[in-house]
């Protein structure tokens, strides 16, 4: 093949039915292409930045479709936490504005000590979320309350979890930082990692101490 914009399409599209308005697969395409993720990263950061364009927010675009708005509020009387929920979102804020970088791939360990434990018991954050009981796992649900977990599949082992603090916004580790945290829009550990949204659920840590 010798049209470079046909080899190009030939890596992207691979041989199979690829859906390049996922994030997910569409990384998965550019990787073929070009297996740099920092390349990746600024593929997809173009392509989003050009959906945005006059568009931003709106239902049916990108952003609109992976928005998070707040949800009710209020947990199962089960979930006991050292830490009242708006003493977790606070201590997340303050985490972000003047904490060290301690964080590292410790995104599960964060969530827990936000809610004053110092251990959550639970190895992975995907596994965290699988163990919890099913009424309390909000699958694909984009309305958390603040407060509330949200859970990512990374397509690594662990995954990846984040405090809801309200307004679209998280508290998450290693998003804009390597081992800090930063506050942030929900929807960037789609659209800047390329994860897959899991779902949402109260803060639940049945092993915590």
């Amino acid at each position: 093949m010798y049209d470079a914009a046909q080899a190009t399409a030939a890596y992207l599209c691979g041989t199979g039915p690829s859906d390049l308005g996922d994030d997910a697969q569409l990384r998965k395409a550019v990787l073929r292409y070009n297996q740099s993720g920092a390349y990746a990263d600024e593929v997809l950061g173009h392509v989003h930045a050009y959906d945005r364009l006059g568009t931003a927010g709106a239902e049916g675009t990108t952003a609109g479709r992976k928005a998070f708005h707040d949800g009710a509020a209020g947990w199962p009387a089960s979930v006991r936490n050292p830490r009242s929920t708006a003493g977790a979102i606070a201590w997340a804020r303050q985490e972000a504005a003047g904490g060290g970088a301690n964080w590292y791939r410790a995104c599960l360990a964060f969530v827990a000590r936000t809610y004053g434990w110092s251990y959550s018991g639970v190895q992975y954050a995907v596994d965290h979320y699988r163990q919890m009981p099913a009424a309390m796992r909000h699958d694909r649900d984009r309305n958390p309350p603040p407060g509330a977990l949200l859970y990512w599949d990374t397509g690594q082992r662990a995954g990846h979890v984040a405090l809801y603090l309200g307004d679209g916004k998280i508290a998450s580790n290693d998003i804009r930082r390597k081992g800090c945290i930063d506050v942030v829009d929900a929807s960037d550990i789609e659209t800047v990692w390329g994860a897959t949204y899991l779902g949402w659920a109260p803060p639940h840590f049945p092993k915590g101490g």
